[in-house]
């Protein structure tokens, strides 16, 4: 992926059926190493694996949509330009879109299956820096995420996968001079699992994804209402991944008012009607906004709030400390 010259995009032009063919077999024997359940050695091939190929469909991505969307400008954002040997027949352009679907396909199901469960288990024996790792993956296999792939499972797995790390993980960049400086080894162990590259990646598919989620909650408010119940019940480990509706309760979400507050979700017992939150959206950029409620989902920033805290992990310069691993654990 990291070769000089677009080696990758010519073997996708030159030879796609070798290398799909390749990488479709290397999924299927990847998945087949899966036990049920987390294992050192299958779990770090699976999961490598799962990175490799979301990583080679943005690729394929991007080569398909160049020919289709090409341009006759030197620059311009993403495909929108004009690349010197980027360009391919339309028969190799149709066998890679639909090789590229069929993988998907296999990660949308099989690997998010495994995910899941694993998390499941590794959440029955509160292995919280192993479910961080877990769901992390969660949002790695979306980083290629389009519009027309969005549906209230896939948005609810983003986010509430988006929001676990932001409550759960504890960034492993930062250089304290303060405190203790020695670190459990719990925290190591995230540390060695994460890695920055890691770090820096979700990042970017954070802020990547972040409008076009916002864009698909605010269309629908009655579908918004059930996103973020469900959102709320995985954060707060009340219910697994799952969609459960027989869950939900009956609250409605919408922006908080004030300006610069879309995407800062909130829930209030009584429905607003098309005329009242008109008035509203006309005054939004007039008003500073007000913390109300007891939940908050800001999508915004990517974290979640209860009775105005914002829930995140605790600060390494305390959970170093022998007394807080006595009474809470290391994890």
């Amino acid at each position: 992926l990291s070769t000089h010259c677009g080696l990758l995009f010519n073997e996708l032009i030159k030879a796609p059926h070798g290398i799909l063919t390749a990488l479709q077999n290397m999924l299927k024997y990847a998945l087949e190493l899966d036990t049920g359940r987390w294992t050192n050695q299958s779990a770090a091939i699976i999961l490598y694996v799962l990175r490799l190929l979301v990583r080679i469909e943005g690729f394929m991505i991007f080569l398909v949509r160049y020919n289709q969307d090409k341009q006759e400008a030197a620059i311009g954002p993403g495909w929108k330009c004009s690349v010197d040997g980027l360009e391919a027949d339309q028969e190799t352009l149709r066998q890679i879109e639909v090789e590229r679907k069929k993988i998907r396909e296999v990660v949308n199901q099989q690997a998010r299956s495994i995910l899941d469960r694993w998390i499941s288990f590794a959440i029955k024996k509160n292995e919280m820096g192993k479910v961080a790792y877990l769901y992390a993956h969660c949002v790695f296999i979306w980083q290629n995420l389009d519009s027309e792939e969005l549906t209230e499972d896939v948005v609810i797995n983003f986010l509430s996968s988006q929001l676990f790390l932001a409550t759960r993980f504890r960034s492993q960049t930062k250089d304290f001079s303060l405190g203790p400086q020695k670190r459990v080894k719990a925290e190591v162990d995230q540390a060695d699992m994460f890695g920055s590259g890691l770090q820096s990646e979700l990042f970017e598919i954070f802020q990547k994804q972040r409008g076009m989620i916002m864009a698909w909650v605010d269309a629908d408010p009655a579908r918004r209402n059930e996103v973020m119940e469900a959102i709320v019940r995985i954060v707060s480990l009340t219910t697994s991944a799952s969609i459960d509706k027989s869950y939900a309760k009956s609250r409605f979400w919408r922006s908080m008012d004030g300006k610069n507050c879309l995407g800062r979700f909130v829930p209030c017992p009584n429905q607003r009607s098309p005329a009242d939150q008109q008035q509203i959206e006309e005054q939004r950029e007039f008003n500073r906004g007000r913390e109300v409620g007891e939940i908050e989902v800001n999508i915004q920033l990517g974290t979640f709030s209860l009775n105005t805290s914002r829930l995140e992990g605790v600060d390494e310069r305390i959970s170093c400390f022998p007394e807080f691993e006595q009474m809470f654990g290391s994890e």
